[in-house]
């Protein structure tokens, strides 16, 4: 349990130099390149800049993600891809494609400064800003019908074609490696056994629900509003790296939990979260039929996330 969850919070290591992802980009045939980093919490992210993206002579901008070592099984990028690439030929939701090397190629071999190799995938941009003090109902109507849109789709996608990915989200995986860990020296005994008895009946309130068609399928995972991004009225959504099989209420939750329990350093929102909530039921709506007994499942898996948060801010403490 707590080996698994610590490779889970490992992180990223600084292992990756503007060098590595120039290299990476030689693949694409690029020129007048400029890159970015964009992020190194979970997998590392450049934003890459050049003419030759995707075959446009003119200079558009693109992301390089690559994945760490608790990031880089080959079936779970390989489903990543295959959703991406579903999504924008079967749907019009603004979401990242993977873009093809001139070999065509779209996944790369990425060496790094500890002479491991990472694999990395370019992907096309979604223009846009995430929204927090701004958000308004109208906004979450938008995010609604979107999120709507991804699990239609999700519901009439096979799915992946590797067989053997049938990996569960992290709200799913983490009853396992609390109730399996050693309690943590600096916690006492009382503490640890009521986050262990949370475990325990989260894991069992998860099971209660079911995995029928109407619920489960292959979900985002991670639907936090900052991966959400606005350009004018249209919504787009990123960092697909923690799609699995799972819950659809699950995604609502990721959805909706910062605006009911506010999260350090966002707004409170929790004076407007009725009105926010049923305008994404509304648009949700417009595209398929809420799951049965969806608010009960959604706070069930509130207290999930809340479990996985407290369980991965104590991991980074320690």
């Amino acid at each position: 349990g707590v080996s698994r969850f610590r490779q889970f919070c490992q992180g990223v290591q600084n292992l990756i130099s503007l060098e590595h992802a120039l290299h990476a980009l030689e693949a694409y045939g690029l020129t007048g390149i400029r890159v970015r980093l964009l992020s190194e919490v979970d997998c590392v992210v450049f934003r890459v800049t050049a003419k030759g993206i995707d075959g446009d002579a003119s200079e558009q901008s693109a992301v390089l993600k690559i994945y760490p070592g608790n990031k880089k099984d080959a079936a779970n990028i390989d489903a990543e891809v295959e959703w991406l690439q579903a999504l924008t030929l079967e749907t019009t939701l603004r979401v990242p494609r993977p873009l093809t090397a001139r070999d065509g190629s779209i996944i790369q071999s990425i060496a790094t400064d500890s002479e491991d190799v990472w694999p990395g995938v370019l992907f096309s941009w979604v223009e846009g800003h995430s929204l927090d003090e701004e958000l308004v109902p109208q906004g979450l109507r938008r995010i609604g019908t979107f999120v709507g849109t991804l699990h239609q789709h999700s519901q009439a996608w096979r799915g992946p074609r590797q067989p053997r990915l049938r990996k569960g989200t992290f709200t799913q995986r983490v009853f396992r490696w609390v109730i399996e860990m050693e309690r943590p020296e600096t916690l006492s005994v009382d503490a640890w056994d009521v986050l262990v008895r949370a475990a325990r009946r989260l894991e069992a309130e998860t099971d209660t629900l079911g995995q029928d068609s109407l619920v489960y399928g292959f979900i985002h995972s991670d639907l936090y509003l900052s991966n959400f991004v606005f350009h004018g009225d249209a919504v787009g959504l990123i960092d697909f790296s923690d799609c699995a099989f799972g819950h659809y209420a699950d995604d609502m939750a990721s959805a909706l939990i910062f605006l009911k329990h506010p999260w350090v350093g966002n707004f409170d929102h929790t004076h407007n979260y009725p009105r926010l909530r049923d305008a994404f039921f509304e648009g949700y709506q417009t595209v398929r039929s809420l799951p049965s007994n969806v608010e009960e499942a959604i706070d069930v898996y509130f207290a999930a996330r809340i479990l996985l948060l407290l369980a991965y801010v104590h991991q980074a403490r320690n």
